[in-house]
């Protein structure tokens, strides 16, 4: 999504000095400043950040050219299209009635935001604000993860005020394990990749040495004590698939650190790393999709209404664990079971083109090139985690998903959007 700026007087209209372009400079920095605060700590903070986009997201509708949209980004507004569908020819067994539609607005959200980020990435972001974006990320996320590790060790979450550790597994700031580890998952595919860019960050966005170890080594570490076996594989998975093209020497060595770290949970939690009746669930919710599919290909259950049915689906059609009920713990399957033929479809156009884009970037520019290179192993984080989780229909892990998409979409794409 880009800005369309030739002929356009009223584009021209809003110059560098006006107060409403003043006004949404600060709108959007705020939500980005909000969204580095919550993205592992807070769901109220989140939303908040949404509050701050609306006035820019609408503004810059008109300012948007649809020629020059990215075949993702189509994808995702199909994607937006079939879950609306979904709900709505699905009445008739909706347990929560028309409810769901209104989930569809990270989808939503995420599409509006493209070229207003992409306007403010051209025009106003700089150096310093990067820094600055990047500490409150690190710091917050920190800070959660250290909540987390003390639950862990003594029982007591300083955050939620709690002395109900999950199972002795980190749960960040969430005190929801799963949540956290697949969020956390996202967020050190990220910083792995700006420490593998280390000198660039240190020395264009004189970002603080110590401040990335410790973020690094404290969150790889918060993640590891969550023993979520899906979001560990999943960012393995990522970091090596950074030198699939570039150093197949440190590939292998990322794998065997990996075969390594889950050889380490075996030994010293091997009830969290094997756990037969854990995945005989998350085969059953497989099984039910499948068979919600085969009921209503077109539209599925519904979207987040598959997970209602789910156990009736198993009692009907005899599958194991017929009392667990659940969302399908895998992505696809979701939106198989949930969202029918269309949905499906949109969702592996996304995935495939988003991958496509990010893949031909071959740019003079070393931050264009970086970006897309996270963005790849984002992607692979992404997918590989929700073969075990449906990261697709739980909020938390869908906003992180959406506001990296609209983000490195719109950084990606900046070679396209001419100045005003």
């Amino acid at each position: 999504m880009v800005l369309q700026t030739s002929n356009n007087t009223n584009l021209a209209k809003i110059s560098s000095t006006s107060k409403f372009e003043k006004f949404l400079e600060i709108c959007i920095f705020t939500h980005f400043i909000v969204l580095a605060l919550g993205l592992l700590t807070s769901t109220s903070l989140l939303a908040l950040s949404h509050i701050f986009m609306i006035i820019p997201a609408i503004y810059f509708l008109k300012f948007t050219d649809i020629r020059k949209i990215p075949i993702s980004t189509y994808c995702l507004l199909a994607i937006f299209i079939s879950i609306v569908l979904s709900v709505i020819m699905n009445m008739d067994i909706a347990v929560k009635g028309i409810r769901p539609i209104f989930k569809a607005k990270y989808f939503l959200i995420a599409l509006l935001s493209i070229a207003p980020y992409q306007w403010y990435f051209k025009n106003h972001m700089t150096a310093k604000k990067v820094k600055i974006l990047l500490t409150v990320f690190m710091v917050s996320t920190t800070i959660a993860s250290l909540n987390g590790l003390i639950d862990v060790v003594s029982g007591y979450n300083l955050v939620l005020r709690t002395f109900d550790a999950p199972n002795g597994r980190n749960a960040g700031t969430f005190g929801m394990t799963m949540n956290y580890a697949h969020n956390m998952s996202f967020f050190l595919i990220i910083f792995f990749s700006i420490g593998r860019n280390r000198k660039y960050f240190f020395e264009k966005i004189q970002l603080s040495r110590w401040l990335l170890s410790l973020t690094i080594v404290v969150n790889t570490v918060g993640l590891y004590f969550s023993f979520t076996r899906g979001a560990i594989l999943a960012l393995l998975f990522g970091v090596s698939f950074y030198y699939v093209k570039t150093n197949i020497k440190v590939l292998l060595s990322t794998i065997l650190i990996g075969v390594i770290l889950l050889a380490g949970i075996f030994i010293y939690k091997k009830d969290v790393l094997i756990r037969p009746q854990s995945n005989s669930e998350r085969i059953s919710q497989w099984k039910a999709a499948v068979y919600a599919f085969q009921e209503r290909p077109l539209f599925g259950y519904g979207y987040l209404n598959f997970e209602e049915h789910s156990s009736l689906l198993k009692k009907k059609y005899h599958v194991e664990s017929e009392n667990f009920k659940g969302h399908a713990h895998n992505n696809f399957f979701e939106m198989l079971g949930a969202t029918g033929i269309f949905g499906i479809i949109s969702f592996l156009g996304f995935v495939c083109f988003w991958f496509l884009e990010a893949w031909k970037v071959k740019s003079k520019d070393r931050y264009k090139n970086i970006t897309a290179l996270t963005s790849i192993g984002f992607l692979v984080v992404f997918i590989v985690g929700g073969l075990t989780q449906s990261t697709i229909a739980l909020g938390i892990n869908l906003f992180f998903v959406m506001s990296f998409y609209a983000i490195v979409t719109a950084m990606l794409s900046n070679s396209i959007a001419s100045d005003r």
